[in-house]
Order: structure tokens, then sequence, then C-alpha cells
């Protein structure tokens, strides 16, 4: 079964697209799919290609320029399109909420620590730098859940066929998996240049 929007080869029992996720005309849902597709719309669910292809170095720059705040904001853009991914794995906006706060708390801490002029062995100052770390954790042990939630659902979308490593995952979060978007929306683009021009 060819995509009437990315024109990859799929399996003949396949409902949506492997590469766009665009949904496949069979039967009354092709009536659907076929018109999404030729009107430039996502189709079906939307497939990978809603979740965008951004440069991992600006995903990068815009992370640190934002003390890690952008990506969440990351997420919260991507929201809809990751859960219209084929995946029983869904994503809520709350823990994006606790990101950005708690991301904000802990720079009003450092500045307050910084600001107050107390040295750093003093108690009170001891004591910030401690609800700091601690704080700075739970942001980040928070990111990365939500994280191998999009990790499942990617793999879920593509029918297992994505290798995501999890420890790439741990490691760089949202840049590993933004580089795999990115290698998943430059895979189609190849494949269709591939049907055209044998």
């Amino acid at each position: 079964m060819r995509c009437p929007r990315c024109k990859g080869n799929n399996d003949d029992a396949a409902r949506y697209c492997s590469l766009c996720g665009n949904e496949l005309p069979h039967g009354a849902h092709g009536a659907r799919g076929e018109r999404a597709a030729s009107e430039g719309g996502e189709g079906g669910d939307g497939g990978i290609a809603a979740l965008g292809e951004m440069a991992v170095v600006q995903l990068v720059f815009f992370s640190l320029f934002t003390f890690g705040i952008y990506s969440a904001v990351w997420f919260l853009k991507r929201l809809e399109a990751i859960n219209n991914l084929r995946s029983e794995v869904k994503i809520g906006e709350e823990p994006f909420g606790f990101i950005i706060a708690g991301s904000i708390v802990n720079i009003g801490l450092v500045l307050f620590v910084a600001a107050s002029g107390e040295p750093a062995e003093s108690l009170s100052t001891e004591n910030i730098l401690m609800a700091s770390d601690l704080l700075g954790i739970a942001v980040q042990v928070t990111m990365i859940v939500q994280c191998f939630k999009l990790r499942s659902a990617l793999v879920d979308h593509t029918g297992g066929e994505l290798h995501i490593s999890w420890v790439w995952t741990i490691l760089f979060t949202v840049f590993y998996l933004q580089h795999k978007i990115n290698r998943l929306m430059e895979q189609s683009g190849n494949e269709s240049e591939r049907i055209y021009h044998p």
C-alpha cells in the first residue's frame, strides 16, 4: 500500500503510513485520508510530521538561554501532535507546568543567594542551596519521565520499527528525541524522492 501523501510503501493491511502517519485509503476511511493528503493537511492522526522538524542546535540554544524552561515549552507546543500518535501512551500538560514553575523558582533561589551576600557556609544559605538542588532533581526527573513517555509513543507509532536508545533518552532528553524525529522526517522525504526518481 502506497501512501497518497508521502508515497511511502506500507503493508497492505496498514491503516496508517509508518513514515508520515497519514491514514491510508481503505474502504470508508480512504476518502478522508486521501482528501486530507491532497489538501496538504496531516490526514489521519498527523503522524511524525505534525511534531515538526527543528535543528537540534537551535533547541539546545533556546534551552540554555532559558535555563531549561524551553524544553518544557517544546513539549507543550507539540502536545496535541504527540497525543495524536498511534499509541496508548498519552501526555498531559501538568508535568510541564511543574517543570516551568520549578525552573523559575530555582532561578529565583540562586539569584536570592547571590544577592544576599551571605557566605556559602552559613546555615541559611546551605538550606536554600539544598532546596534548590532537590527542586532541580525533581524537575529533571519529571522531564526524563515525560521523555520516556514520548519515546514509547514514537516506538508505538512506528510499529516498533524505530529504535530509540533509553540511555541517550536519559542523557540528552528532548535533544535526542528531536534528533530522532528529524531523522524520521528525513527518511520520509528520502523515501518520496526514491519513488519519484528510481
